[in-house]
C-alpha cells in the first residue's frame, strides 16, 4: 500500500536518466507514542537512534510557509490529514532502527532531454526496503518547475533500442554491455515542490507539514546524512526540492514513470541525493538526448570512464562514439514534448551508465556547453 501526499506541480529541473528516480533522499515518519507530541517524538528519536540529525526541525513553528512552489497547478499539499503510519508499537517509546541500511535502490533508470536552457526527464524507480515504513522521499531540482505530468513507461526500453541499433550500425562492438530494463506500473504519482533557502528551512517545512497531514500523530525523523545532504545541495544553489511521502514494503517496488519539465543551464541527474537513505549496490541507465551540439563541459567528481566497472563513475555504451543522430522524426516517437525541446530538430541521442555503492558515488551528472 502506498501513500503519496501532496500536489502536482509545474517545475524546471530535475533528473535525468532513464528510468529511475536515482533521485531520492529518504526520511522517516514516525508515529508519536500515546501521550507524545510530535515535538517530543522528534526529540526522544534523536536520542534513540546515534544515525539522527542534530537539528530535526521544528513542528510547532508558525513561521515558515509550507506552500508549493509557484505554478501549482493544484491544491495546497498542506490541505487535509491521512490516517499516521504504523510504524511503532504504540506501546512502545520511539524505537531504534538501522535508518541507513532501511532501504535500497537497486535499479535507477530515466529518459533526459536537454537543449541548453530546459529539461525534461521520464523518470522510474525500483526500491526495496527491509519491513514496512513510511517514508517521505525528496530530490533537488536546479531550476524551477515547468511541468510535471505523466510519463511513458515504454520509452526508456523504446530509447534505449533505437540509440542501441544505430550505435551497432556505427560497428561499435556493445555486446558485452547488454543491460537488463524493468518497467512495472503501480499506482500514481502525486508530486509537490517547494523552494528551500536554507537547510533549517527545509526541516521546519517537512516537520510542519508532517505533523498537519498526520494529523499531530506522527513526526519526520532526519538522519545527520540526511542533513548533510540537504546542506550541501542549499549551499550550491538549489532551491527546489520535489516531495512524496510512499508507504513502502519489504519487496522491489517500482514507481510509475513521471515526466519532469524544468529549467536548467546544464544537463542534470541527482545521485549524491540517494545517498541520504539508501545503502548497496545500485545501476543508474541515463538516456541522455540534447540538441546537435551536445554537451561538452562537466562539473563535480563524476568521471567519464573508457570501460564498464563498479567504479561509480560515468560509462559510455559504445565509448567515444557512442553519440547517434536521432531524426526528428524518431525523437518524436519517443516523446512529442522532448522533439518540441528541440524545435523538431535532429537531436543526439547517447546511454550513460553507472554503477557502484550509493553511498561511493562521488557527485551528480551535471554537463554544460561552453
Amino acid at each position: 500500500m502506498r501513500f503519496i501526499l501532496g500536489a502536482a506541480v509545474l517545475f524546471a529541473a530535475v533528473l535525468a536518466g532513464s528510468l529511475v528516480e536515482a533521485d531520492c533522499c529518504k526520511i522517516f515518519i514516525l508515529t508519536c507514542p500515546p501521550g507524545m507530541t510530535p515535538e517530543q517524538t522528534a526529540q526522544q528519536a534523536a536520542q534513540n537512534n546515534p544515525q539522527a540529525a542534530p537539528n530535526q526541525g521544528n513542528p510547532a513553528s508558525t513561521t515558515t510557509n509550507t506552500q508549493p512552489a509557484a505554478g501549482s497547478t493544484t491544491t495546497d499539499p498542506t490541505g487535509g490529514t491521512i490516517e499516521p503510519p504504523t510504524m511503532n508499537d504504540p506501546n512502545q517509546n520511539v524505537q531504534t532502527f538501522d535508518a541507513m541500511g532501511f532501504f535500497k535502490e537497486p535499479t535507477q533508470e530515466a529518459v533526459i532531454a536537454w537543449n541548453g536552457t530546459e529539461q525534461i526527464m521520464v523518470l522510474t524507480t525500483h526500491e526495496i526496503s527491509k519491513s514496512k515504513a513510511v517514508m517521505m522521499s525528496f530530490m533537488p531540482l536546479p531550476g524551477e518547475p515547468i511541468d510535471i505530468r505523466k510519463g511513458d513507461n515504454a520509452i526508456h526500453d523504446k530509447a534505449y533500442n533505437l540509440i542501441k541499433s544505430k550505435i551497432k550500425l556505427a560497428g561499435v562492438d556493445i555486446a558485452s554491455m547488454n543491460v537488463p530494463v524493468l518497467f512495472k506500473k503501480i499506482g500514481s504519482h502525486n508530486i509537490f515542490v517547494w523552494r528551500v533557502d536554507n537547510p533549517a528551512e527545509f526541516l521546519d517545512k517537512v516537520q510542519i507539514y508532517v505533523k498537519k497531514k498526520f494529523n499531530g500523530k506522527a513526526v519526520a525523523f532526519f538522519t545527520k546524512q540526511t542533513e548533510t545532504v540537504i546542506q550541501k545541495y542549499c549551499s550550491e544553489g538549489f532551491k527546489y526540492f520535489a516531495f512524496d511521502i510512499t508507504e513502502v514494503e519489504p519487496k522491489l517496488s517500482e514507481k510509475i514513470a513521471i515526466e519532469y519539465h524544468f529549467k536548467s543551464k546544464f544537463l542534470y541527474y541527482p545521485l549524491v541525493v540517494s545517498s541520504g537513505a539508501a545503502k548497496g549496490d545500485t545501476k543508474v541507465q541515463l538516456i541522455v538526448l540534447t540538441d546537435t551540439k551536445g554537451v561538452n563541459k562537466q562539473k563535480g567528481n563524476l568521471k567519464f570512464y573508457d570501460k564498464s566497472s563498479d567504479s561509480g563513475h560515468i560509462f559510455v555504451l559504445g565509448g567515444k562514439q557512442g553519440a547517434v543522430q536521432l531524426t526528428s522524426q524518431e525523437v518524436n516517437g519517443l516523446n512529442p514534448r522532448m522533439a518540441q525541446l528541440f524545435n523538431n530538430q535532429p537531436a543526439l541521442g547517447r546511454i550513460w551508465i553507472v554503477r557502484g555503492k550509493i553511498e561511493d558515488i562521488p557527485g551528480d551528472v551535471m554537463m554544460y556547453r561552453q
